[in-house]
């Protein structure tokens, strides 16, 4: 599974190096060391520690660790990234 992790990491690696929009590049890095921090805990430990664990009212949020959060924040930007970019209009100029 580590090796697995690893080979993953690195092509993010990669992609993050040639990644040209400052959105997509902190994704690829958050992902990247968000994937670093669970492999060291993996081969360190034998298992990734989740310590944060979130309750509200009723509901319980599954317990994780800041490295997932950074993958997740890492995904969202790259889903930001991605999405169409409004234009903006530019005044239309006089002739006469």
């Amino acid at each position: 599974m580590a090796a697995v992790t690893a080979g993953l990491t690195l092509v993010f690696a990669v992609m993050a190096l040639r990644a040209r929009h400052p959105v997509e590049r902190t994704g690829f890095a958050l992902i990247v060391g968000g994937a670093i921090g669970n492999i060291i805990d993996r081969l360190r430990q034998g298992a990734v520690t989740d310590f944060l664990d979130v309750f509200w009212q009723d509901w319980h949020w599954p317990t994780f660790n800041v490295a997932d959060m950074a993958i997740t924040l890492g995904a969202a930007c790259l889903l930001a990234s991605s999405l169409p970019q409004r234009r903006r209009k530019e005044p239309v100029r006089d002739q006469g």
